[in-house]
């Protein structure tokens, strides 16, 4: 039986939702809601632990009453067509009661949302998750209705819109302090007669320099030419018009994407006089929107990677074990052992595969510990310039004053040594690489802008070099694993999301940033180090010497043939052995043979116990048996939580037998 990957966790994404003004709801295929934002479960007066797990429809915030009302029928087909095209799906504008719990009798509150369903698709191309986004326009729909009745007074009365502004105060003061911008235009010359305060705040205007000017005074030419168009259509047709997102470049806050709403307004005889233009900023919703779906694309392919790089560590282990043994038992045939050497060559090439694998996945093991970059990058740097050659100048800047960092420190010289090397190949073997350091305080603004990230001081180390650099659609994937530019020769695809893997198995942030013909710049932000709390700075390791053994040893691995072939390899260390193939087995087997000093076994095995869970029984029913655990996955990332047991250590698949017999000496002859 092989080793089943442990369950993946549904990903976090609560900065994303507390951040976010819009109402969010994650779904599975079936529509079983496992996430929702706080802004959707205040709208729906509803509880996030009431829904969750639940099916959509059964806590769709509709009016019990009829529960066949149109805003359900839109949203299940919504849902169908997202399904079978795999495509997002924006709604009409929908109309919802949502239930007041605390009113006399349980009244309703009408709410009008306007909702896109986006599917997450997984590495095969499956629909794994959907994303179903509502925008609040109550006060749109509301403002329209009111515009339009004020309209009806106004021919009724042989009025215009002069006549409800001095009339119509309170109208006035709504217009002016929407959150969202409005402007009016005069017909037929479309100038504007009429902006409110959010509109000089978004354009980064004063009102006074845009009253009397028409969009050709303000906007790029090709904006211009289809904002002019647009509102002529809508002239001409007398009708609204509703655009899903516009372009508009602005002073105060540069490009943006406006979702807009254009209403005429009519005199007494039905001709156009005025044209009102709403527009909503959802710039940085659609931008969390996209950061979302590529966080929990990234999460999927994760998924899937490391369960397939744990299955070939298995599989690896199984190889290496059994030619370690034989090339031992070889005689003199040269020829046999150059094959069994080559062999096993590949195999560790495999095994390294594996662990980048890994590493992307989040799932490699980690010792972190509490590191100074200052001090270890000049010897870096030097490395580096050996490496990458006389045609590229290796720059280094290190921060004044620089935090402690806590992370592996193998791994950042590995990070460093693989964004290295992508620029070399950007700059074609010619150019400048610079490395910095640097202080760094992410804030809850910034947070809020990026998926996975937690607010607090970081240590950034930056890599920049000049480049070819990569065009926006590069950039977008490229800590993807396997993606590449390069020719298959030249890259496996790999380098890039080990850094990511690894960063963000720090618990840290990393960010891209890239023109083409610009160069890169890669930051990476590491935790910053608390001298009193976090880990201490580690000792030198003392090399154990390969000795044999003689104790009695239990295997308990469900993968019958790396449990064998690891038996094999102690036998040759002169170990006695005992196997199980899960966790229960070993305790009959631990309750039955008396005189056994160490059980190593696997964490991840199928069944009710982990080896986590088997680890704390043997310590608490035999304390003096010591227990030796086993993986392909990191200790942090595997089930039963590992780094909570004490006087456990963890040897990494797959493993030599050298290893193995160094480890097993350490704690048998300890103590």
């Amino acid at each position: 039986m092989r080793d089943a990957a442990p369950a993946a966790p549904i990903p976090d994404f609560g900065a994303l939702f507390e951040a976010a003004p819009d109402l969010y709801l994650v779904l599975t295929p079936d529509l079983t809601i496992i996430a929702a934002s706080d802004t959707y479960c205040r709208a729906t007066k509803t509880e996030r632990a009431a829904i969750l797990g639940r099916f959509l429809f059964d806590v769709f915030p509709d009016n019990p009453d009829d529960p066949e009302t149109t805003a359900t029928r839109n949203t299940r087909a919504s849902m169908d067509r997202v399904l079978q095209t795999r495509r997002p799906d924006r709604m009409p504008i929908q109309k919802h009661d949502i239930r007041i719990p605390e009113t006399e009798g349980g009244g309703f509150e009408e709410r009008h949302w306007s909702p896109v369903n986006t599917p997450v698709l997984d590495a095969a191309g499956a629909v794994a998750w959907i994303i179903h986004r509502v925008e609040d326009v109550t006060e749109t729909v509301r403002l329209r209705a009111r515009v339009a009745a004020r309209t009806e007074q106004a021919r009724a009365q042989e009025g215009t819109i002069d006549e409800l502004r001095a009339t119509g105060s309170f109208l006035e003061a709504l217009l002016e302090n929407l959150p969202g911008m409005l402007v009016v235009k005069s017909l037929p010359d479309f100038r504007y007669v009429f902006l409110n305060r959010a509109a000089e705040e978004t354009m980064g205007v004063v009102r006074a320099e845009v009253l009397g000017k028409t969009v050709h005074d303000f906007f790029p030419k090709d904006e211009a030419a289809a904002f002019d168009a647009r509102d002529r259509a809508v002239v001409e047709s007398g009708a609204p018009l509703e655009t899903t997102l516009d372009r508009v470049t602005t002073r105060a806050r540069g490009v943006r994407q406006m979702q807009t709403v254009k209403v005429p307004v009519l005199d007494k005889d039905g001709r156009p006089q005025y044209l009102i233009g709403v527009y909503h900023d959802v710039t940085d919703s659609l931008a969390l929107e996209q950061q979302l779906r590529q966080a929990m694309k990234m999460e999927a392919v994760g998924q899937l990677t490391g369960g397939v790089a744990h299955d070939f560590n298995n599989l690896l282990g199984i190889i290496i074990g059994n030619i370690d043994v034989a090339v031992e038992r070889i005689g003199p045939d040269k020829l046999t052992r150059e094959c069994l050497e080559d062999a096993l060559k590949g195999a560790m090439r495999g095994a390294e595969l594996t662990r980048r694998l890994l590493s992307f996945s989040r799932k490699q093991p980690l010792k972190p510990e509490v590191i100074d970059l200052n001090r270890s990058l000049p010897e870096m740097a030097t490395m580096l310039g050996r490496t990458l050659g006389e045609r590229i100048t290796v720059e280094l800047h290190p921060g004044d004053d620089l935090w402690p960092a806590v992370a592996d420190a193998a791994q950042v010289d590995q990070a460093l040594l693989n964004l290295a090397l992508n620029a070399r190949d950007a700059m074609q073997g010619a150019g400048h690489l610079i490395i910095e350091t640097a202080n760094a305080r992410l804030d809850a603004d910034y947070a809020a802008q990026q998926v996975e990230v937690t607010p607090g001081d970081y240590v950034q180390l930056s890599v920049s070099d000049n480049g070819a650099g990569m065009t926006p659609e590069t950039l977008e994937h490229c800590f993807e694993p396997f993606f590449t530019t390069k020719s298959v020769e030249k890259g496996s695809g790999l380098g890039l999301s080990m850094v990511y893997g690894f960063v963000k198995q720090s618990r840290g942030h990393i960010k891209a940033y890239s023109e083409l013909g610009h160069g890169t710049t890669v930051k990476i932000y590491l935790p910053r180090a608390r001298r009193d709390t976090d880990t201490a700075l580690p000792g030198e390791a003392v090399e154990t010497a390969l000795l044999p053994g003689h104790e009695l040893l239990l295997v308990v691995e469900d993968n019958a043939d790396l449990r064998k072939v690891t038996v094999r390899q102690l036998a040759e260390l002169g170990y006695r052995t005992l196997e199980a193939e899960h966790a229960q087995a070993a305790l009959d087997v631990l309750a039955a043979h008396a005189g056994i000093d160490l059980v190593f076994t696997d964490i991840v095995m199928p069944g009710r116990l982990s080896g986590s869970d088997l680890a704390r029984e043997v310590q608490r029913l035999y304390p003096r048996v010591k227990v030796l655990m086993t993986s392909g996955y990191s200790a942090r990332s595997t089930a039963g939580g590992f780094q909570e047991i004490a006087g456990v250590e963890l040897l990494q698949k797959p493993f030599r037998k050298q290893d193995l017999a160094k480890t097993l000496r350490r704690i048998l002859d300890a103590g």
